[in-house]
């Protein structure tokens, strides 16, 4: 998909805004896990409750520090959800940012920085028991993130997703390190590690930025109504939930209720998931397949329907056409009867009155006014159906067009057309014919062009008439808006004789128009072959 259809197709595909609701909802319930989690570092050691001991033996202020930010960064997201002290918020979440960017820099760096001695409580080669450096990283990650979230440009959002992201990773290599008792996924080095609870509040924290805006970014997918969207809802539910819990169960089963050694539990651990994403998957499968047979009978329906337009629009153009004919034929010879009776009637009065200056003077002007009633009946009645069209062929009446549009508008015509007339359908000829004057018509409009070459040619298989001017041009961009009518009738017309239209043009290069309908020849034997 290229970027102009991938641009229209993202401003066509609108998310379902009780999609985004629910999105919304489960954000800010993630934010209220998130603060809770935190809470239980401190609260547990406040209350003597030793639910912490093992992942945290001493209390240091390091764990309330991480904490304190973590709550912030959640409350700070609680008022930008709901709009309130979006100032305030961002304040916050540019100080702990910023506070998370030294500890983590303190980290990388050999040597202490030259500013060290005025941030000790941050400073982590002063004193060992700091805030550990995945702790700082997530706060670093998630306090970016939340400064992005509100942004309304495209990369903003991405870059704010693709920081609650990273910090997602970052606590679940922690959660995946406790679980299975890796100590270096949790704790690097000497340094203080990640508990258990510190990770699950980052984590929810991550899920919370996730759904800030689901409607923007690589949450999208997920608030759409689509297929695309049912399963991806589904999958990466399953995906990020079933294999934790899975192995949580495994690891509980092996290592604490000792029901079976742990390799067994690993064995275990594989087979349910397969087993779960194999049923989830058909599940969806079907959900797919139904929703495709929705759309292929949706696509038929409006295929029948744009079928039957066309042929209505068929039979209304040639209903048009036969009117114009009937019309035409009624004005030129009623009308044009009656106007040359009255023309001799008025040169044998003339005749017959006796000659003076003011009896001359007024038959001379009926005269005059007869003759030019006549010429205008002749060009109207030429206008509804030329004559030459039907007695001289296609090839007479484009010159004769082409005559007319020169003394009218005063832009040279350019011809070149077959020296003898080639046998046309008749509807052919008239849709090449009245594609050739909307054509002539646009340039007189719009093009502001000196010159029109028009070029007709046929081969064993079409016949192409091509018309260009050297002219303003136009964006082809504009030729698919409603004011295009004309363009449309012109593409329509074509098609329903089984041409086509194609137009060339950029701006201050002229247009061009190009009309392909098969032969008539190659037409007839293809309908021979097709009913033998």
């Amino acid at each position: 998909m290229n970027v102009r259809n991938a641009d229209a197709y993202w401003s066509l595909a609108s998310p379902e805004p009780i999609f985004i609701e629910r999105a919304r909802k489960i954000g800010t319930f993630a934010v209220y896990g998130s603060i809770a989690f935190a809470l239980t570092i401190p609260l547990s050691w406040l209350f003597n409750v030793p639910i912490l001991r093992n992942d945290i033996p001493v209390m240091t202020p390091a764990h309330l520090l991480g904490v304190s930010f973590s709550i912030l960064i959640g409350i700070s997201l609680l008022l930008l959800y709901h709009r309130l002290g979006t100032t305030m918020a961002y304040m916050v979440c540019w100080t702990i940012a910023i506070s998370a960017f030294i500890v983590v820099l303190e980290y990388v760096t050999p040597n202490e920085l030259p500013f060290a001695p005025l941030i000790r409580v941050l400073d982590p080669v002063e004193d060992m028991d700091k805030i550990s450096p995945n702790g700082a990283l997530c706060l670093l990650l998630s306090a970016a993130s939340a400064l992005f979230a509100r942004s309304e440009t495209r990369w903003n959002v991405r870059i704010s997703q693709w920081s609650a992201l990273l910090s997602a990773l970052v606590a679940g290599v922690a959660l995946i390190g406790h679980g299975y008792e890796i100590e270096s996924l949790y704790g690097i080095s000497d340094y203080s590690a990640m508990s258990v609870p510190g990770a699950l509040s980052y984590l929810l924290l991550a899920v919370s930025l996730f759904c800030f805006r689901p409607e923007r970014g690589l949450m999208r997918i997920l608030v759409m109504p689509s297929a695309a969207g049912v399963m991806s809802r589904r999958l990466y539910l399953t995906a990020v939930l079933v294999p934790p819990i899975l192995g949580f169960l495994a690891v509980i089963t092996s290592a604490v209720w000792k029901w079976y050694d742990l390799s067994f539990a690993i064995v275990l651990f594989v087979m349910a998931s397969i087993l779960f994403f194999a049923i989830v998957v058909t599940v969806t499968s079907r959900r797919l397949e139904w929703t495709d047979g929705f759309r292929i009978s949706a696509e038929r329906d409006l295929r029948d329907s744009r079928e039957r337009l066309r042929e209505l629009s068929a039979h209304i153009q040639v209903m048009q056409e036969e009117e114009r004919v009937r019309i035409a034929r009624e004005v030129h010879d009623e009308l044009g009867q009656s106007l040359t009776a009255l023309k001799m009637d008025v040169a044998m009065l003339r005749k017959q009155l006796a000659p003076s200056e003011e009896v001359e003077r007024r038959m001379a002007s009926m005269l005059d006014l007869v003759n030019g009633t006549i010429r205008s009946v002749q060009r109207i009645s030429a206008e509804l159906r030329p004559s030459v069209l039907d007695d001289l062929g296609l090839v007479a009446a484009i010159e004769w067009q082409a005559k007319e549009f020169e003394e009218r508008s005063g832009i040279a015509c350019i011809l070149d057309l077959p020296t003898e007339d080639f046998t046309a359908q008749g509807a052919q000829a008239t849709a090449l014919f009245r594609i050739f004057q909307e054509t002539l018509t646009n340039v007189a409009r719009h093009a502001e062009a000196s010159m029109v070459e028009v070029q007709l040619r046929k081969s064993m298989s079409q016949i192409e008439l091509r018309v260009r001017d050297n002219g303003v041009g136009i964006d082809l961009d504009n030729l698919t808006n409603a004011e295009s009518l004309g363009v449309m009738g012109m593409r329509e017309r074509a098609a329903l004789t089984g041409g086509t239209l194609t137009i060339e043009s950029s701006p201050g290069a002229g247009m061009t128009v190009i009309v392909r309908m098969p032969a008539l020849e190659n037409q007839l034997e293809t309908e021979a072959l097709a009913s033998f």
